[in-house]
């Protein structure tokens, strides 16, 4: 009879046991599956807005490429673009006076990229224009006419 007890009361620790065990182990899965799901959902947002900034830039960078080359075919239809390059200058100057008081150009972009500032938001388009009026109208030709010689 003691027998009997003792293997009763085993068999009962054993299910205790066993069902603290399922118990944990179900609280353990749960707790795992959340951080599973949170992280994939972490990734799942960061690839989103990767594709967006990917987009967003190769859409920018393509169109300074369309205006660029039309820009500069123009410029090769026209030869005459050559002598408004002072009247180039004196735009790219007002429009700095105008909208880029605080916009050191360039030179800031890159400054401010080394130190890691924040970068005015008027830089993009004024650096934009210029390149396009100066670069590809005149002085793109001042460079055609110097590698010909």
């Amino acid at each position: 009879m003691e027998k009997e007890e003792k293997r009763a009361d085993q068999e009962n620790d054993t299910e205790e046991q066993s069902t603290e065990a399922k118990s944990l182990l179900k609280k353990k899965l749960q707790y795992y599956s959340s951080e599973i799901q949170r992280d994939v959902g972490n990734l799942v947002k960061w690839l989103m807005i990767a594709v967006l900034v990917g987009c967003i830039t190769g859409a920018a960078s393509t169109l300074f490429s369309f205006v660029l080359k039309s820009v500069t075919n123009y410029r090769k239809e026209n030869e005459w673009m050559f002598y408004l390059l002072p009247v180039m200058g004196l735009i790219i100057v007002y429009l700095y006076e105008k909208f880029g008081k605080d916009d050191g150009g360039t030179n800031q972009v890159l400054s401010t990229v080394r130190s890691q500032d924040d970068v005015p938001i008027l830089s993009a388009p004024l650096i934009f224009i210029s390149t396009a009026l100066l670069i590809s109208l005149d002085v793109g030709f001042i460079w055609m006419r110097k590698t010909d010689m």
